[in-house]
């Protein structure tokens, strides 16, 4: 971009520079509780952020129970772009990514302090969660020093949680499940593991908040 000239100017002192805009923060909603949610579309994609174009994770069905556990509005979204996001507890059995550097060989277990979760092999992949030291882990697949780490460290989470939310339930749902309702790749359902599912939930629900008069 030219100059101006100088003799177009009333003042010798250079003009002050202009800072960028930053980009509004997203306004975040935390609930006060974890709270359920049922995914009403066919396919919905879950993502690594709050972003249309981050990384997808995992997918949901229609029916599928997810607890969310805060709510993001965007300021400024894109075109075609939600304004609204739910951050949710992923789904048991959801395949994450975790540096090897940082898992004991022999016992599979967590060295570091706290270590990330993320949602493919290697830190430009979103941080999904935190897994604490001394935690057990399931490793499916290792790519260069990245180990695919099983979401079974999310028990854990959901039962710490307990504590802090007397009204919170966990249904067991490893004791009911049955194989015959999983597709190929172990971690999706049928089409009748996904009716079963949401029979079981539906019922362990009512069991827990039965009807009122």
């Amino acid at each position: 971009m030219p100059l101006r000239p100088k003799s177009l100017g009333v003042s010798t002192k250079p003009a002050p520079k202009k800072e960028a805009a930053k980009p509004a923060k997203p306004e975040i909603v935390k609930s006060a509780a974890p709270e359920p949610a049922v995914a009403m579309s066919k396919n919905v994609n879950v993502r690594g952020q709050a972003n249309i174009n981050s990384e997808v994770v995992t997918h949901l069905k229609r029916g599928e129970v997810v607890t969310i556990l805060e709510e993001i509005t965007l300021k400024s979204p894109k075109a075609d772009e939600p304004a609204k996001w739910a951050r949710i507890a992923l789904p048991v059995g959801t395949p994450v990514w975790v540096s090897a550097h940082f898992v004991d060989k022999n016992t599979k277990t967590v060295t570091a302090n706290k270590l990330r979760m993320r949602s493919g092999p290697g830190e430009n992949y979103s941080t999904v969660g935190m897994i604490d030291k001394g935690a057990t882990l399931n490793t499916l697949e290792t790519k260069g020093d990245w180990a695919n780490a099983n979401m079974q460290v999310f028990d854990q989470h959901l039962e710490a949680a307990k504590q802090r939310y007397p009204n919170l339930q966990v249904y067991d749902w490893s004791s009911v499940v049955q194989d015959p309702w999983f597709t190929k790749d172990q971690i999706h359902y049928t089409s009748s593991g996904y009716a079963q599912r949401a029979r079981l939930i539906a019922d362990a629900l009512a069991a827990q908040i039965p009807a009122t008069s």
